[in-house]
């Protein structure tokens, strides 16, 4: 039979130390909740930031140069971007 070394105690004491504190436990147990939430809000930021940014990019490139494709692009941008990100938002 094995007789506990000093290294064994240190583990079992640091074990114990480790499994009473019930904080840690709940913290853990939600950090993939509390990510989900990072990354929702992230895109919902972006996706209220969507429409003011194309209206800065049409007074900035399309008026001053009056070229049609590049408000295709960006309208199509936009509109991409609007269709994707509030369905995924909304059901998230």
């Amino acid at each position: 039979m094995r007789t506990p070394s000093r290294v064994d105690e240190g583990l079992t004491v640091a074990t114990e130390a480790r499994s009473s504190d019930p904080l840690s436990g709940v913290i853990r147990r939600c950090v993939p909740a509390l990510i989900i939430v990072g990354v929702v809000t992230t895109l919902s930021t972006f996706s209220f930031l969507v429409v003011p940014l194309y209206m800065m990019q049409v007074y900035d490139r399309v008026l001053a140069s009056e070229n049609l494709n590049t408000l295709f692009a960006l309208g199509s941008i936009t509109v991409f971007a609007l269709l994707w990100g509030i369905p995924y938002l909304t059901t998230a």
